[in-house]
């Protein structure tokens, strides 16, 4: 065993006893359990300090001490933001799971490392970085940490096709062995580190698999830009209402051009060797110029979006994202105004300068400087007390449940009333009906609701129906008898979903159907009943389970309609395809 293994794989032993111990004084509602700031820090501490060390291992020019010193404020850094995770994010019991923030985290981490090992004091203020060796070691680590997370997978495969084989004679230790926390945790971690360890002492073939990667993928930003060419040509004609309309314009563009950053970085590595032959260079950075004209459509879908609804987390965070794709590209596009100074020059300061924009919004929005769930609490109340969002339309719920510290603040200010605002007594008796019908789905109830309370809780749609007595007391023995197998619809007597009852004629029998839709915390479901009056019957036609939160909203609000579809499916080998035309 070499030394780097050894003290790799001691710092993985030590990772896993910590690991261990976190774990045993959180589980069966332990005293760790309801302290999420303190438990979310630990966790974090936990993973930030061995990654760090073992990401820094073998860094050429990085002094034991700055190492030392790096690794430990990483650590630090981590814990705080996992402490303000934690505070933030928890629920009223005082639990919190990990969300974006801790993958905001990750990638704080692994962007940080290189930057500190490598950052040098400047003649002047400030510091600077080579960028030749910031590529070579975050390209390091990134194929470092890929091989780590193989080979521990191939570990845990032989571990389990082990346990298997043994468990078919009846020998069942192994089995029993990788169930124990004692036992796999530390594996992981001790595993993983070997790995780490492994893939060190291979450096020669980590480059030359990283050259084989990049070389592979350069090829395709002549296509991406090619694409973006054509279709900055086309806008100009389309203009760009078509592509506003399909409501995922952002999420396309800024996707596209993520790729397009991907894909010229491929191209350019660490700078010293121009790619593609002389006469297509200048083409391409030509053509680049109108990635920045992507971000700006983008900018504009996102901005429509923010005007219409309000902020919430997810687009303060499409915000963000666009903030760095805008730069990258902006960064970029300087290349193609000094053409003598190489192909692409300006891709290496950009990435360093737009490195730390990215650190240092990631820790802007994993805290409270800008928490994106604040931001959206704020925007979503606000809109409510403009009058912009009708009373009854509000998403309590949200408030209240999905939104941390931030929503449970809001909604007792709003349950207590606005002083002076003329619809606190609306507020407040909206929050109240909520409240009432949040305590009837709670889990420690001492009785199950009965019919009528679930009557009341449910909301009736379209407005002002009200289905047969027969209908909804058939409709609640169903959910009721256990024998029935695979009804999703019984969700509806389980803790918090809330349920909608929307009644429709969809087969065109003039006849309504019912159609239950279920609104989960994770999934949205529907389920449809054809009413039989004679014999009071409700038979399941159909589940539906590919719904969105946004299309449950909509059915609420009143906008939804029926669309009938003049195509017929086809059926051949027990599939049965639908046909939807493109126009």
């Amino acid at each position: 065993m070499s030394n780097t293994m050894r003290r790799l794989a001691i710092v993985g032993l030590i990772q896993g006893a910590a690991l261990l111990a976190i774990y045993l004084a959180s589980i069966n509602k332990g005293w760790l359990s309801t302290q999420a700031p303190l438990l979310l820090a630990l966790i974090y501490t936990s993973f930030a300090l061995p990654a760090a060390w073992y990401l820094t291992e073998d860094i050429d020019g990085l002094p034991p001490r700055r190492r030392l010193v790096g690794v430990l404020s990483l650590g630090l850094i981590l814990a705080l933001l996992g402490a303000c995770e934690g505070w933030a994010g928890a629920d009223a019991d005082g639990t919190a799971l990990p969300d974006i923030s801790t993958v905001a985290c990750i990638v704080l981490g692994f962007v940080g490392v290189p930057l500190f090992a490598h950052a040098e004091r400047s003649n002047g203020f400030g510091w600077r970085w080579n960028y030749a060796a910031l590529f070579q070691s975050a390209w390091r680590n990134a194929m470092m940490l890929m091989v780590a997370f193989l080979l521990t997978g191939i570990m845990w495969g032989v571990l389990l096709a082990g346990s298997a084989l043994m468990s078919s004679i009846g020998i069942n230790i192994v089995r029993d062995l990788l169930m124990r926390p004692w036992f796999w945790i530390p594996v992981c971690t001790t595993t993983f580190a070997c790995a780490m360890a492994l893939t060190l002492a291979r450096a020669d073939t980590m480059i030359a698999l990283r050259r084989f990667w990049l070389s592979m993928n350069q090829a395709f930003l002549v296509l991406m830009l090619l694409f973006s060419t054509m279709w900055a040509v086309a806008l100009v004609f389309t203009g760009i209402d078509p592509l506003l309309k399909t409501r995922v314009a952002g999420f396309a563009l800024l996707w596209f051009a993520a790729l397009s950053v991907k894909f010229v970085n491929a191209a350019y590595q660490d700078g010293t060797h121009a790619p593609f032959s002389p006469w297509l260079r200048r083409p391409l950075s030509l053509a680049w110029l109108t990635i920045p004209v992507v971000t700006t459509v983008a900018g504009v879908a996102i901005y429509q979006r923010i005007a219409q609804y309000g902020w919430t987390g997810e687009r303060v965070w499409s915000v963000f994202i666009l903030i760095m794709a805008t730069g990258y590209a902006l960064g970029y596009s300087l290349s193609a105004f000094a053409p003598k100074r190489g192909w692409m020059w300006s891709i290496g300061q950009t990435n360093v300068v737009m490195a730390l924009v990215l650190c240092a919004g990631l820790i802007a929005l994993s805290s409270p400087i800008a928490d994106a769930r604040r931001v959206s609490v704020d925007s979503q109340v606000g809109r409510l007390l403009a009058g912009k969002t009708p009373v009854d339309k509000f998403d309590f719920r949200y408030l209240d449940e999905k939104s941390g510290i931030y929503g449970r603040k809001a909604f007792a200010e709003l349950k207590a009333g606005v002083p002076g605002h003329p619809q606190a007594a609306a507020f407040t008796k909206a929050a109240e009906e909520y409240e009432r019908k949040k305590n009837l789905w709670r889990t420690d109830s001492k009785a199950p609701p009965t019919d009528d309370e679930l009557r009341a809780n449910w909301t009736l749609l379209p407005e002002g129906t009200q289905p047969q007595p027969a209908l909804v007391d058939t409709l609640l023995a169903q959910l009721r008898d256990q024998k029935l197998k695979n009804n999703k619809a019984s969700a509806c007597l389980e803790a918090r979903n809330l349920c909608t009852l929307w009644l429709g004629d969809l087969d065109g029998d003039k006849t309504p159907e019912l159609m239950v839709v279920i609104d989960q915390t994770w999934r949205q479901t529907a389920v449809i009943y054809r009413w039989q009056a004679e014999g009071a019957q409700l038979a399941r036609v159909a589940t539906i389970e590919e719904l969105t939160e946004e299309w449950v909203k909509a059915l609420r609000r009143g906008e939804s309609k029926l669309v009938p579809n003049p195509w017929l499916d086809i059926e051949a080998g027990g599939q049965r395809v639908q046909i939807k035309p493109e126009n």
